[in-house]
């Protein structure tokens, strides 16, 4: 929840005057599309696509749940990201509400207010308000975000091969951050911070770190340009209670888009070389490391013996699972998506999204940071956030089954899941 005291940043910052096109951010609202419903998700890949169809100049094509639209003839090109699945549950009386203040939902059927997946729909109206103003435009829109980056975990990199800048509005804006490093990763080129400081300080931007979004997955797989994540307006985003405040969000666009034309008339990729790759001891598929009893940090001193017992146990027990090829039979049960007593069975995870946002400290499912890493194997990690596990063995599924449909009846604390 927002805070008063952070209501002065609202009232504080400089509100631009981009012409923000509230019907078309509406539109995307209603066209829901929860992230654990594929089928509602498809058919918002369906209209989007043919609304996007409709703009001049531009040509759209998809493949794997990802959208790809380009405006225009250059030789580079600015571009701009954005998810389409939301955190959010399905309201079938969704009613939305916009004041000069604020936009808001509300549940007809249930009476209360509910949230309106503006993570990323606000995304998703800049992108589209891109295709239709820019002369030149690339837009990228990812499936499967906020279950893992999926969509973007198997993207056509080459799609990126000449952009100028890539940009993504999918921060929520309890401060005005423009996020720089995310995934773990330097996804912004320091050097290239220069080029819109004057930008930043009269929208009132500060450069800050993120957890995890589509930006920072592209960076992994190799994107070579810089890229960023901006603060957009929205606040308390995954609940009932989320909420958007109309004058950051124009403030947002407004900067975003002076940034891109700006940078499209210099017309200079911001280049951002990845670095060679060197695996370290805190690689997965590398030598064998310890976890902190945070289960974020990796360590390489001695351990007490009753930690180093359990690890070297896991390691003995599932040797096989050091694999990478054999990894794709473990499972991933979450109580996260309703309430399915048994818990949800995840099946729409690459292995490798888990593995990786796990070793980043990073939960697959909510992105939240309390997962619990309790062996180098990764084998039975926790999520306490979200009541998620991954990485479970099959001859452990039935038993952690059961352990989930106790949880999901208020039997058991999450905690206790593997003792």
């Amino acid at each position: 929840m927002y805070k008063k005291e952070q209501l002065s940043i609202v009232e504080d910052t400089l509100h631009g005057d981009f012409p923000v096109d509230f019907d078309l951010l509406m539109a995307i609202m209603y066209q829901q599309s929860p992230t654990t419903d594929l089928k509602k998700e498809a058919a918002k890949m369906k209209w989007l696509i043919e609304l996007i169809s409709k703009i001049d100049g531009v040509s759209v094509s998809h493949k794997e749940g990802n959208i790809y639209c380009t405006k225009g003839v250059a030789e580079y090109y600015p571009t701009v990201v954005a998810h389409y699945d939301t955190a959010q549950d399905y309201h079938k009386g969704l009613q939305i509400f916009k004041t000069d203040d604020w936009v808001f939902g509300f549940d007809n059927d249930t009476g209360e207010q509910c949230g309106l997946g503006l993570d990323d729909a606000v995304g998703i109206c800049f992108a589209i308000q891109m295709l239709k103003m820019m002369p030149v435009c690339k837009v990228f829109l990812p499936c499967g975000e906020e279950r893992g980056l999926v969509g973007t975990n198997r993207c056509d990199m080459s799609f990126f091969d000449n952009s100028l800048v890539v940009t993504q509005l999918d921060r929520r804006s309890y401060t005005t951050d423009f996020i720089k490093f995310t995934n773990g990763l330097q996804v912004w080129n320091p050097d290239h911070i220069d080029l819109i400081k004057p930008l930043m300080k009269k929208y009132g931007y500060k450069p800050s770190d993120g957890t995890a979004t589509d930006v920072g997955g592209l960076r992994r797989r190799g994107l070579k340009v810089s890229s960023h994540n901006l603060s957009c307006g929205y606040f308390n985003e995954h609940s009932d209670s989320e909420v958007a405040s109309v004058s950051l969000m124009i403030n947002a666009f407004s900067f975003a888009y002076e940034m891109l034309t700006m940078l499209a008339e210099r017309n200079i990729p911001l280049d951002f070389p990845v670095p060679e790759y060197k695996p370290t001891k805190y690689d997965w598929y590398s030598d064998p490391f310890y976890w902190e009893a945070d289960g974020k940090t990796a360590i390489d001193k001695p351990i007490n013996s009753s930690y180093r017992d359990y690890n070297e146990r896991i390691e003995d027990m599932y040797c096989e699972h050091n694999d990478p090829t054999s990894r794709l039979e473990l499972m991933h049960f979450s109580n996260y998506y309703g309430t399915t007593q048994g818990g949800f069975k995840i099946d729409f995870l690459h292995q490798e999204t888990v593995d990786e946002s796990s070793m980043e400290g990073i939960c697959p499912v909510c992105m939240g940071h309390e997962i619990d890493v309790t062996n180098d194997l990764l084998i039975e990690t926790a999520c306490e956030d979200c009541e998620s596990i991954f990485n479970v063995p099959a001859d452990r599924v039935d038993a952690m089954k059961k352990s989930l449909k106790q949880i999901s009846l208020g039997k058991m604390e999450f905690y206790k899941i593997r003792n």
